[in-house]
């Protein structure tokens, strides 16, 4: 009989690539935001491929953070509340500050306005990879 394997991480590629939509979902509302605040399109673009750029490594690097944690809780015989939401937690925090931080790079017209979908969204990313993974 063949060992029981973990299928953890038969689920890795398929985060990544939806890490990668994501990314990309990202810079398009990004582009959008900026061009609706009545800034220049190349303005805008150049917004919406720093976000598109900033959310796909983000997620490459948060993803495999969420991964680790993961990793770590199931060692845990009962993890507290504060380990079962750090998978989620810690990966939107590092998401929405890279992101903050790459807007404030000069070039960004509305860095606020460019950093509140990833504020918003990465929490529930991370979430329904979380969700995925313990449905697994």
């Amino acid at each position: 009989m063949a060992p029981e394997q973990d299928h953890t991480d038969d689920f890795i590629p398929l985060q990544h690539l939806l890490g990668q939509v994501a990314a990309l979902a990202m810079g398009i509302i990004v582009l959008g935001v900026n061009y609706q605040q009545d800034h220049p399109l190349p303005d805008a673009a150049i917004a919406g491929v720093k976000q598109y750029v900033c959310s796909a490594i983000s997620a490459l690097i948060s993803i495999d953070i969420q991964q680790r944690i993961n990793a770590k809780n199931d060692r845990e015989e009962k993890p507290s509340l504060l380990q079962r939401t750090n998978p989620v937690t810690i990966p939107s925090l590092i998401s929405t500050v890279l992101a903050f931080a790459t807007h404030t790079i000069r070039g960004t017209p509305e860095t606020l306005l460019s950093t509140l979908p990833t504020a918003v969204m990465a929490p529930f990313g991370y979430w329904y990879l979380q969700w995925r993974r313990k449905r697994a």
